[in-house]
C-alpha cells in the first residue's frame, strides 16, 4: 500500500474507534442519544466509511491497475480536508456552533471533488506512460489475484460504471448538502439528501466494489447480467426514493416505490453473492487465499444485506435506526472486516491473525450488530431494550477494538514493495 492509502485507512480506523466507543456509551446510557447521536452519525458515515472507501480505492487502483496520482500533495490535501470536515462538524454539533458545522459540511464537499481530481490525474498519467512506451506498474505475485484479468473484464466494467456513478452522486450530494447548510440556520440534512448519501454514495459504492471483489475473494464466476440487473434496480430505486422525498414532490408513491426497488436491488445482490459462493470455488480462477475469518465476514455481511433488502421490501424506512444499523453496522462494517482479513495480509505483506481470534472478532461484530438491530426494532414497538443495547454496543466495541489493535500496528510498518515495473518481474 502507498503511504496515502495507509493514512486514509489509519484515520478511518481512529474515527471508527471514536464512533464505536460513542455507540457503546450511548447503548449503556440511552439518555445520551440526544447529545451524541448526531456526532455518532457524522463519525460513522464520513469519518469511518467514507475515509475507508477513499483509502481502499487508492490501494486497489495502485495494486490492480498500477495507477497512482502523479503528484502526492493533492491526495494529502484531500486527507486533511476530509478529516477537518469531520472534526469541524463534530465541534459544531457539540458546541452548537452553526458556523463551524457549516464549514465542516463545505469541506466534506471539497474532499470528494479533490478525490475525483486525483483519480482522473492517475488515469491520465497512466495513459501517458503507456503512450510513451514505459513499462507499466504491475502487482507482485503476492497480490496478483487483485489485478485486472480476462476472467473479470465484463464484471469489472459494470463495477467501474457503478463506482463512477456512486462518486458522482456523492459529489452531488455533498455540494447539495453544503448549499442547504449555508441557506438554512439549522444543523442537519433533509431526508432526500440523507438518502442520496446513504443509498447513493455508500450503498452504490459497496455494490460496485463487491462486483470487483466477489469473484477475486471467493473464486467464483457471476453472470454479468445479474450485476447489470442489480445496478439498474439500484439507480432506479434511488432516483424514485430521492424524488419522492423532495419538499415539493407530493408523490408518496415515489418514495414507497423507490425504497422497495432499492430493497430489491440489495436483496438481489445479496442472493447473487451467497448463491454463487455456495455453488463452489473454481480452481481455474485466480483468487485470494482461503482465510476463514475473511470468508465469514464477507458472507455474514451479505446475510445482513439480505435482511435489509427484505425489510425495505416489507415497507421499512431506510432512514430509521433499525435499517441504518443493518446498513452500517451489519452489512458494510462486516464487509470491511471480511475484506480486511482476506487481503490485508497480502497488501501489507504481514502475517495473519490466529484463526480463532479473527473468527471470534467477526462473530462478536455480527452478534453486536444483530443485537443492536433487534433493540432498535423493539424500541419502535415500545419494548424494553436496555439489556440488548448494552450487550450489542459492548460486543461491537470489543470487535472493533480487537480489529484496530491487531491491524493498526501492521498498517504503520513500512510495507514491502507490492507494485513493481513489468521489466523487473
Amino acid at each position: 500500500m502507498s503511504a496515502l492509502s495507509i493514512a486514509f485507512i489509519l484515520f478511518a480506523m481512529i474515527n471508527f474507534l471514536v464512533g464505536t466507543t460513542l455507540g457503546m456509551l450511548m447503548a449503556l446510557h440511552p439518555a445520551w442519544w440526544g447529545t451524541m447521536g448526531d456526532v455518532h452519525a457524522v463519525v460513522n458515515r464520513f469519518g469511518w466509511l467514507t475515509m475507508m472507501i477513499y483509502g481502499m480505492t487508492y490501494a486497489v487502483l495502485a495494486t490492480s491497475a498500477g495507477l497512482r496520482p502523479p503528484r502526492a500533495w493533492p491526495g494529502w490535501l484531500q486527507l486533511a480536508v476530509a478529516e477537518a470536515g469531520v472534526i469541524l462538524q463534530i465541534i459544531g454539533v457539540l458546541g452548537d456552533g452553526l458556523g463551524l458545522w457549516r464549514a465542516g459540511v463545505v469541506l466534506q464537499a471539497v474532499a470528494p471533488t479533490l478525490f475525483l481530481y486525483n483519480i482522473l490525474s492517475a488515469v491520465r498519467a497512466g495513459r501517458r506512460a503507456r503512450a510513451a512506451g514505459e513499462n507499466p506498474l504491475m502487482p507482485s505475485a503476492r497480490v496478483a489475484y487483485l489485478a485486472r484479468a480476462e476472467h473479470w473484464t465484463a464484471t469489472d466494467r459494470i463495477g467501474q460504471r457503478g463506482t463512477d456513478l456512486a462518486l458522482m452522486l456523492w459529489i452531488l450530494a455533498a455540494w447539495w448538502m453544503a448549499v442547504n447548510a449555508l441557506r438554512h440556520p439549522v444543523m442537519g440534512e433533509p431526508p432526500y439528501i440523507a438518502v442520496l448519501v446513504d443509498d447513493g454514495w455508500l450503498v452504490g459504492t459497496v455494490l460496485a466494489v463487491a462486483m470487483h471483489l466477489h469473484g477475486r475473494l471467493m473464486g467464483c464466476r457471476v453472470p454479468p447480467a445479474a450485476y447489470r440487473a442489480v445496478q439498474f434496480l439500484w439507480f432506479l430505486g434511488l432516483v424514485l426514493a430521492v424524488a419522492g422525498r423532495a419538499p415539493d414532490a407530493h408523490r408518496p408513491w415515489g418514495q414507497i416505490a423507490g425504497d422497495k426497488i432499492l430493497g430489491a436491488a440489495i436483496l438481489g445482490m445479496a442472493l447473487t453473492v451467497l448463491v454463487t459462493t455456495m455453488l463452489g470455488r473454481s480452481d481455474t480462477l485466480p483468487a485470494a487465499p482461503r482465510r476463514l475469518a475473511g470468508r465469514m465476514g464477507w458472507l455474514l455481511g451479505w446475510a445482513f444485506a439480505a435482511v435489509l433488502g427484505i425489510a425495505l421490501l416489507a415497507g421499512a424506512d431506510p432512514l430509521q435506526l433499525p435499517a441504518r444499523h443493518l446498513l452500517f453496522l451489519g452489512w458494510i462494517t462486516l464487509l470491511v472486516y471480511g475484506v480486511a482479513h482476506s487481503v490485508f495480509p497480502d497488501l501489507l505483506a504481514v502475517g495473519e491473525p490466529c484463526v480463532g481470534c479473527a473468527v471470534t472478532q467477526v462473530g462478536c461484530a455480527a452478534g453486536g450488530a444483530l443485537l443492536m438491530v433487534l433493540a432498535f426494532t423493539m424500541q419502535l414497538h415500545g419494548g424494553d431494550t436496555a439489556g440488548l443495547f448494552a450487550a450489542g454496543g459492548l460486543l461491537s466495541w470489543l470487535a472493533f477494538t480487537w480489529f484496530v489493535g491487531f491491524w493498526l500496528p501492521r498498517l504503520l510498518r513500512r510495507p514491502q514493495r507490492l507494485i513493481i515495473p513489468e521489466g523487473e518481474r
